[in-house]
């Protein structure tokens, strides 16, 4: 189930409004993960935020569009209160527009990325080696039938390009 929440600083009264996606409303301790939000539960802790659900909604576009509006109902858009956008989170149709992610796209072509050559420590190393055999080669290891389905179609989907075909060798 999906609700929208207020969380709230005890301390200076500024709050946040989300949207959230859980199973268990009464022991999820979810506060938010906006940016203003966790560096204030950074700084004061977490016992000094208290959350409260505002509603129960039956899907994540209808918690999307409860968020805009409480955004403006609670006013609680930065300075007053903890969040960035009048339409809430990145993921829900925040920041950018499709225009500016085309930019940004466009003005990075080209550059490498920014952790290319920089070499794995070795617990890191480790740690990908621990969770490859727990999976890989493991007797009776098998994906479900629905996993299975959701990667046919999605691969059904793909758009395959003679100009890939050669690249590839196919």
């Amino acid at each position: 189930m999906v609700v929208n929440y207020i969380t709230t600083n005890l301390i200076n009264g500024k709050q946040y409004v989300g949207m959230h996606s859980t199973n268990d409303i009464e022991n999820d301790n979810y506060l938010g993960s906006g940016r203003l939000i966790t560096k204030a539960i950074k700084k004061y802790g977490l016992e000094n935020f208290k959350r409260e659900i505002i509603c129960i909604c039956e899907n994540e576009k209808i918690a999307h569009e409860n968020e805009k509006s409480l955004i403006i109902e609670y006013n609680t858009l930065s300075p007053n209160g903890y969040n960035l956008s009048p339409s809430g989170g990145v993921g829900n149709g925040g920041f950018h527009s499709d225009e500016s992610k085309k930019k940004m796209s466009e003005n990075r072509k080209g550059t490498p990325a920014w952790n290319k050559g920089i070499p794995h420590t070795k617990e890191a190393i480790e740690k990908m080696l621990v969770a490859k055999s727990k999976y890989r080669g493991k007797p009776g290891h098998k994906h479900t039938e629905e996993f299975k389905a959701c990667v046919g179609r999605r691969n059904s989907e793909r758009i395959v390009t003679d100009e890939y075909r050669e690249k590839e060798g196919n």
